[in-house]
């Protein structure tokens, strides 16, 4: 389960449900596979060389402009503060950073995959007929299989209208008629 709704950053994505989002997301996170991992471990470790350069950067400028000595007491409690506090906090930042950037990025090249290849009109949530979907904003038939995509990249509306259609027969037919005046009003 997600702490956030990243998919709720995309536009495209409004006309669906959570649950149909987070099944796109977690094939975009499938997609973009290692790249996830490795931007994470890669903005970890250059933040944690970062730290370090800035450390041994900034006692250096200490003893350059003549500062007086840190007494070893007081240089202990700073290297306990910087490496045992600050430091793990910082790197874990840029690594969660950077791998959400990356699974934005994922996310987006679906949802470029998923537009018309003559006026890249959003394909999401179009019906699909025998293999191809029909752009409604230009007309043109586009076959899935030559874009490299399958019903499921479309969040196809055919299912989506099925479960919404059953839904709704069921709430017609539970609510007390003074009830379903009511909310046709």
């Amino acid at each position: 389960m997600s702490i956030s709704k990243v998919y709720r950053a995309f536009s495209e994505l409004d006309a669906f449900s959570d649950e149909e989002c987070e099944r796109f997301v977690r094939a975009a996170r499938a997609q973009a596979g290692f790249r996830l991992t490795a931007s994470a471990i890669g903005a970890g470790v250059g933040m944690a060389v970062a730290l370090i350069a800035a450390l041994v950067g900034g006692a250096i400028a200490w003893r350059w402009m003549g500062l007086p000595r840190l007494d070893r007491a007081d240089r202990a409690l700073f290297v306990v503060i910087a490496m045992g506090g600050i430091f793990p906090c910082v790197v874990a930042l840029a690594g969660f950073g950077a791998r959400d950037q990356t699974l934005i990025g994922a996310i987006r090249r679906r949802l470029g995959n998923a537009t018309c290849t003559a006026c890249r009109f959003s394909l999401l949530g179009l019906p699909v007929t025998d293999g191809a979907v029909r752009c409604p904003e230009c007309g043109t038939v586009l076959s899935l299989a030559a874009l490299g995509l399958k019903e499921e990249d479309l969040l196809s509306r055919t299912e989506r209208e099925d479960r919404a259609e059953v839904v709704t027969t069921t709430a017609v037919q539970e609510t007390p008629r003074s009830d379903l005046a009511r909310m046709l009003r």
